[in-house]
């Protein structure tokens, strides 16, 4: 079987390790509150001890494209973190209650350059965010919706699922059709009809908010089509 590139919407508790960075204060944010917003002035760098927050772009008409969703143990706003424009170029709002450790960028750029660990791990995050917008480019050129949806429940299932014994995967990851098609680019009532494709051959299953998923069958789906 051909191996699939995921398209890393969904990161979850990446396996770093801040310790080193020196103590900086933390704040709450409710689900939905914005964290910072694209275009205003990059003065803080964000790692998120609690909760989730998801990245978007806002369109013209007010729309939103999410970039994807991150977890506890990352970090938001590094995207201008060493540019001379200092501007955010994404926005970040929590997806649930969150606990934020806030750090002034100058001083957190000052002490990753003076720890060649701390400096892979941000170098890493960039790599990702840059290796997932740009697949998120081809996808979208070159892939049909259909396609692109299956990747994304597929990547959920890998950082959220749960095996059971019938070999489905339960994804204990809320999200809704609006959510997968701002993650896509794609209408809601696309993402409905494609979600009922899948129902109809036996691919996924819907339980609320959640999806069980047959994996191996996904992966079979997204290398025959």
């Amino acid at each position: 079987m051909e191996d699939i590139v995921l398209p890393n919407f969904w990161i979850k508790n990446p396996p770093y390790y801040w310790g080193e960075l020196k103590d900086a204060p933390s704040y709450e944010y409710k689900k939905n509150q914005i964290i910072f917003l694209e275009g205003t002035e990059m003065d803080t760098i964000y790692l998120v001890k609690e909760g989730k927050a998801k990245l978007f772009l806002t369109g013209p008409d007010g729309s939103e494209k999410i970039v994807g969703y991150v977890g506890e143990n990352s970090i938001l706003g590094t995207s201008s973190l060493f540019e001379e424009t200092k501007k955010y170029i994404l926005s970040a709002a929590a997806v649930t209650n969150s606990t934020l450790i806030k750090y002034e960028r100058q001083e957190f750029i000052d002490q990753v350059m003076s720890n060649p660990d701390l400096m892979m791990q941000v170098f890493h995050i960039m790599s990702i965010r840059i290796r997932s917008l740009t697949g998120q480019s081809l996808d979208l050129s070159f892939k049909h919706s259909y396609i692109r949806l299956c990747k994304a429940l597929l990547e959920l299932g890998v950082k959220y699922g749960k095996q059971a014994k019938d070999d489905t995967t339960f994804v204990n990851f809320k999200v809704t059709h609006n959510d997968l098609a701002e993650l896509i680019g794609t209408t809601r009532v696309t993402i409905a009809n494609h979600i009922k494709t899948l129902r109809e051959k036996q691919l996924v299953e819907t339980k609320g908010r959640n999806f069980i998923i047959r994996m191996n069958e996904l992966k079979e789906e997204i290398n025959e089509s």
